[in-house]
């Protein structure tokens, strides 16, 4: 049996069996222009809080639910949140260290709590707010950054207990067009059911 025999009989492939399109230092400079942008955003907030509100709220927000659908392995690539937490691991200096059963396992309940907590807040602090939603961006990526030198993989943020995470999961189980991890290479073994390891099946 040869490999093109092979790659059709896997159903369900994870990311080292599925084709990849986009070379990784191409990956890189869209992960440098999210981090950029998302910096770029927390300071329009803070000094022009309207024009940031409206990019925010009106524009990108709405954005994501769509590109969770269609599309959530782009998202979960080029994410600034995923490439900040990422960072300590590709300069080599996070402590890799492995989360507890207890967050393995009940990660994404913080996850969850997290975003229902500030999607009802939205309405009454961050749509009105430019400070209040800059700290939001600010803290997320602060939070991520530090998640990343502490624990190995996404285990520190994004596959436990990132806020956006049950809302990808709720849209992206079965993704329209998939696009393979680039970030875990080799993988890291840091979450359980991990969506960027197997995306059709996690």
């Amino acid at each position: 049996m040869n490999n093109a025999e092979l790659k059709e009989k896997v159903i369900f492939p994870n990311y080292t069996q599925i084709p990849t399109k986009v070379p990784l230092k191409v990956w890189h400079l869209f992960r440098a222009l999210s981090i950029t942008f998302a910096v770029f955003i927390v300071l329009i907030l803070f000094l022009y809080p309207d024009k940031g509100l409206f990019i925010i709220w009106k524009l990108l927000f709405p954005l994501l639910p769509i590109v969770f659908l269609f599309i959530p392995g782009l998202w979960r690539n080029i994410c600034p949140l995923a490439a900040l937490n990422q960072l300590p691991r590709l300069f080599g200096f996070s402590r890799g260290l492995n989360p507890s059963n207890r967050i393995k396992e009940y990660g994404y309940v913080i996850g969850i709590s997290m975003f229902f907590i500030l999607a009802s807040s939205r309405k009454v602090v961050f749509n009105e707010s430019g400070i209040a939603s800059a700290f939001l961006i600010f803290s997320a990526l602060t939070f991520a950054f530090i998640g990343g030198i502490i624990y190995k993989g996404k285990s520190g943020w994004c596959s436990t207990i990132c806020p956006l995470l049950p809302v990808q999961r709720l849209y992206a189980q079965t993704p329209f067009v998939t696009v393979p991890n680039s970030h875990c290479k080799p993988c890291q073994g840091c979450a359980k059911n991990c969506y960027d390891f197997n995306p059709s099946v996690a």
